[in-house]
């Protein structure tokens, strides 16, 4: 198991960079360009808060914690299937929701909150688990993306065929590891979230910590 773990790193390592790049693109764009990008990310906060509303409807933490893990653990297994269609979903996955969060902390900013205090206590403690599995979900579709591409490009090279195929049943083979990977630290996520998260907001910034109007 453990060689198998190695292999799934090893093969996935620089799409693992390519997408903490851009999620990291994504955060410093919307945090330096929010009125350029404050349409779409107020799109994307109405969705969001529909679902918020549909967590407090429920209330009860054990309900928030499977509302807020099926949400994500779908989300990241769209991304890593749909990553086939030349990598366009995860690549826009990623981004999108780094200017949200960009966004966001330079919105809460000017509400008088400091995105620092914002950063620690409402984001990184469950952030330092749901990120990761959400950039690994992208990345490994964006490994299914270079995949597509190189076998249009390859489709008259019957030597380049023949590599893409290794690699192809590669990638297949290791998709169900990676979904482990990726549900365990969503797991982990979805009850940092629901529990402690709000705990830490309503003991520092309460009542200040909400959307933007």
């Amino acid at each position: 198991m453990a060689e198998r773990f190695r292999a799934l790193w090893m093969d996935n390592r620089r799409y693992l960079l390519i997408g903490s790049l851009l999620m990291l693109f994504g955060i410093i764009f919307g945090y330096l360009e929010a009125s350029l990008v404050e349409k779409l990310a107020q799109q994307m906060i109405e969705q969001i808060r529909k679902i918020a509303d549909q967590i407090q409807k429920n209330g009860h933490p054990t309900a928030v914690f499977w509302m807020i893990l099926f949400n994500n653990l779908f989300s990241s297994l769209m991304m890593m299937v749909l990553g086939v269609l030349f990598a366009f979903f995860p690549i826009y996955g990623l981004v999108a929701n780094g200017v949200l969060l960009g966004f966001l902390l330079d919105k809460m900013g000017d509400a008088g909150l400091n995105p620092l205090v914002v950063l620690t206590v409402g984001i990184l403690p469950h952030g330092i688990f749901e990120l990761p599995a959400v950039v690994f979900a992208a990345s490994f579709g964006i490994r299914y993306g270079v995949l597509t591409w190189r076998t249009v490009a390859f489709i008259w090279n019957a030597e380049g065929r023949g590599k893409l195929k290794r690699e192809w049943t590669a990638g297949v083979k290791q998709f169900p590891l990676a979904v482990l990977v990726i549900a365990i630290l969503l797991v982990v996520a979805a009850l940092v979230e629901s529990v402690i998260t709000p705990l830490l907001i309503q003991n520092t910034i309460g009542t200040q910590f909400k959307f933007m109007k």
